[in-house]
């Protein structure tokens, strides 16, 4: 796939729409074309349900330190017009009787976890409470917001007793309210979030209007996926993917020696900072045509120029840095709420000194074949590999990367909107996190670092 229309195409889809692509066109290279088996539904009496192999990983991380909220995926909207509680809480429970997901809970059977799922709430059966701000002054109310919201996204769950989606409406004015949505990252991740946000959307707009619900039965469910991936991860299909990441990770450094100014702890804190860089939209323009002209894309300059810099910040070479990836490569799964994202590690390679066009050549070799080798759960990767483990350093790599040019759109219906909410993060699982968000011609990128070995980074500022 090259030329500056593929190019221009490719930088028009998301992350993880360009790695479905690549995946999917790799995979009928392979079958001569043919479409794969579908994902089917989970043979009648399986239940529980054999938690899938990152779910297992996150309910052993919640046993080895309960009451981390490090896991907690936010997001908060706000809503202008007139609108009413009892339609948005009967709304979420119509999303809730949609998805199994939203109604799991975990036990643990012969030391594993298993997923037990709780039927549908009744009619009018979703709790969502409401907290009046509105007769707070205008400073005080905002002040009040921003309170409550770091308080509920701290706020841990308990995965044995759910539900492990919160939802809290807060009155703002008469006709403005604040919502907040919280899932704990073992039943969801950020696509997850922006099903989950669209689907309350359209719901909305379809109960304004008095029209049933627009919204398609789903195929599956997330714990027919569990119980699918189970089956077919293993023998030869696993062999095959984890041949290339024991062969693209063997030798990988243990840790990356970061300047920080206060030691690691033992154990970590998960507490977490946000800062915020914006880059102008003739700087994103330029990132954009350098990365048509080395036919890469966007996401592979920004992992190039990290590398680089953390190659410099650093004095290493080899600079390993993990990335997610939807792994939503079967249509089925798309419009499903569940923990489908995968970690890939993107090791750089900077032996040489290369320049910056190597440097995204060897970074564009490395995301291709990392998106085409996605569907081995990166903690099968970690049981495989056997790296040298300490409770204070995250195996394999300690910085996080990933670029978002899909954000929330807004819903606007006569009377009422929904838009999104900035939230700051005060979590934190890994040493240094960079996200950058592209909407609107600027590129963001919010860093988010640990407090208890910070690296220095400025505070908020724009680049030109």
């Amino acid at each position: 796939m090259s030329g500056p229309g593929v190019q221009d195409a490719l930088a028009g889809l998301s992350r993880e729409e360009r790695a479905a692509l690549f995946e999917r066109l790799r995979r009928r290279k392979e079958a001569g074309g043919a479409p794969r088996e579908s994902i089917p539904r989970r043979p009648p009496g399986l239940d529980p349900v054999p938690a899938s192999f990152a779910q297992e990983r996150l309910w052993f991380l919640d046993r080895l330190r309960p009451g981390n909220a490090a896991y907690n995926i936010p997001q908060a909207l706000r809503i202008a017009g007139e609108l009413s509680p009892a339609v948005l809480a009967a709304i979420l429970g119509e999303v809730a009787r949609r998805h199994e997901a939203l109604r799991t809970t975990f036990a643990e059977r012969d030391g594993q976890p298993v997923e037990v799922i709780a039927p549908p709430a009744p009619p009018g059966g979703w709790a969502l409470p409401v907290i009046d701000l509105s007769g707070l002054p205008e400073g005080g109310r905002a002040a009040e917001l921003r309170r409550l919201a770091q308080e509920e996204i701290a706020r841990p769950f308990d995965l044995a007793r759910g539900p492990l989606l919160r939802t809290t409406l807060l009155r703002l004015g008469t006709a403005e309210h604040g919502l907040f949505l919280v899932m704990h990252h073992v039943i969801s991740d950020g696509w997850s979030m922006g099903v989950l946000v669209r689907e309350i959307m359209d719901l909305y707009a379809a109960s304004f209007a008095g029209r049933p619900s627009p919204l398609p039965e789903l195929q599956v469910q997330y714990p027919d996926f569990a119980a699918w991936q189970r089956g077919w991860l293993r023998g030869e299909v696993l062999d095959r993917q984890i041949a290339y990441w024991r062969q693209r990770l063997g030798g990988a450094p243990t840790s990356l020696p970061l300047p920080v100014d206060r030691p690691r702890p033992a154990v970590p804190s998960y507490r977490g900072a946000q800062l915020s860089v914006l880059l102008s939209p003739a700087l994103a323009r330029d990132l954009a045509q350098l990365a048509r002209r080395q036919e890469a894309t966007l996401y592979m300059v920004f992992l190039a120029a990290l590398q680089a810099l953390l190659a410099r910040l650093t004095g290493e070479v080899d600079i390993p840095v993990g990335s997610p990836i939807a792994n939503r490569n079967r249509a089925e799964i798309e419009p499903l709420i569940g923990f489908f994202v995968n970690t890939l590690v993107m090791r750089g390679d900077l032996a040489g000194d290369p320049a910056f066009r190597e440097l995204l050549a060897r970074a564009r070799r490395t995301a291709l074949e990392a998106y085409a080798h996605q569907d081995v759960p990166f903690e099968q990767i970690v049981e495989d590999l056997h790296p040298e483990r300490h409770l204070a350093v995250n195996p394999l790599f300690q910085v996080m990367y990933a670029l978002q040019n899909a954000p929330l759109d807004s819903l606007d219906l006569p009377g009422l909107s929904f838009s999104g909410l900035e939230l700051a993060t005060v979590t934190a699982q890994f040493d240094l996190e960079l996200n950058v968000v592209e909407e609107s011609g600027f590129l963001e990128g919010p860093v988010v670092i640990t407090n208890t070995h910070s690296v220095g980074v400025a505070r908020d500022a724009t680049i030109a």
